[in-house]
């Protein structure tokens, strides 16, 4: 179902802080880019998540580097009608990442369905609404031109914010857990609401999509069709962190069942209830049997996070031309862990893969 977009003309001047000077805009220029983003992430989501909720879309300026999304109505910042290059002129780009650009209009527009179909229940549920927004920006970035790339760098993005040092010599992630939403933020760390619950969050949902990946076929259809259920099973409804949890374990792998028990508890209870970033030292070692096999075994230890932290790891080979292949996972804890897998074919390096992982290597 088309969606119709009703977008006001935008303002014709816009400041320019490093010169004071006004720049004079086309309104036709600027309507034109972001009301193709808005349709193309409607119609995305439609595909992912389920039909478009409303019977129309509006899309309006506001003053400031922020946006807001109403049922049927999606506030943007008069920044993200400028082009790019203006926003890199003005210093609003960074490596990376563009923040008024698409991702802010695939972001709000997320959450015609995250906050608005489906709403939270507590501030303690929050990061629902606004991590499955962030992260279905991030999903969207990735269908564009470069998309694969575009994505891995916007999430080492937020992986770096996560790891910045406060004022205190901590790192912004350790402020506290995604679980207390707007109380992250602090006079020791001003940031740390958005930081935690939009993108420290989105990387808590990829990682949970790992989880769910078939180690076999590297299938993540059980991820989406978990999302789309629970859209269809909890519309028009608020939801808590809770429903979410019990929800996702339907869907729950056999490899991701590490505590015998049916349940995801040990995954959230790190990721959403705690905080911490696990670093891993990776050390391996390369041998040939008489077969002509390659034997690639090594250890992983693990440190800042607490005892009882313990996550999936997936140790992969890389070759020639860039070629990865996955060869087996290891669940390390405090203890560490060790793996031993055997190839046929010597790789040119062995690895931790970091793509599903928010963690520091070495």
């Amino acid at each position: 179902m088309a969606v119709p977009l009703v977008i006001p003309a935008p303002l014709r001047k816009v400041i320019n802080p490093l010169h004071l000077e006004p720049l004079p805009l086309a309104p036709s220029a600027l309507l034109g880019n972001v009301a193709d983003v808005a349709s193309q992430a409607v119609q995305y989501y439609a595909g992912l998540f389920g039909p478009y909720p409303y019977p129309r879309l509006a899309i309006s300026q506001i003053p400031g580097s922020f946006g807001q999304g109403w049922p049927e109505l999606v506030y943007l910042s008069t920044l993200s009608f400028l082009p790019k290059t203006e926003r890199s002129k003005m210093g609003l780009s960074r490596a990376g990442g563009d923040p008024m650009g698409p991702v802010i209009i695939a972001h709000e527009i997320a959450h015609q369905w995250w906050g608005n179909l489906l709403g939270w229940r507590t501030y303690h549920d929050q990061w629902l609404s606004e991590g499955l927004a962030s992260y279905a920006a991030a999903l969207f970035l990735a269908q564009g031109k470069d998309g694969s790339r575009q994505f891995r760098d916007l999430l080492h993005l937020y992986k770096d914010d996560l790891l910045a040092k406060t004022s205190e010599g901590a790192t912004v992630e350790s402020g506290g857990p995604i679980w207390l939403g707007h109380r992250l933020s602090s006079s020791l760390d001003p940031e740390g609401y958005p930081t935690i619950v939009y993108k420290k969050a989105c990387w808590v949902l990829h990682m949970l999509r790992g989880l769910m990946t078939d180690p076999k076929t590297g299938s993540d259809a059980r991820f989406f069709r978990m999302l789309r259920d629970f859209v269809t099973h909890y519309q028009g409804q608020s939801v808590s962190t809770e429903d979410f949890i019990h929800h996702a374990e339907k869907y729950m792998t056999a490899e991701s069942d590490l505590e015998q028990n049916h349940k995801l508890d040990w995954f959230f209870n790190e990721w959403v209830y705690d905080t911490g970033i696990p670093e891993y030292t990776f050390k391996t070692e390369v041998r040939v049997l008489a077969t002509g096999q390659y034997v690639l075994q090594g250890d992983i230890t693990q440190s800042n996070v607490p005892d009882d932290f313990e996550m999936p790891v997936r140790v992969v080979a890389l070759y020639p031309r860039d070629k990865r292949v996955t060869l087996g996972q290891v669940v390390v804890g405090a203890g560490g862990a060790h793996f031993k897998f055997t190839t046929p074919q010597k790789p040119l390096r062995v690895m931790i893969n970091e793509e599903n992982l928010l963690a520091v290597v070495h």
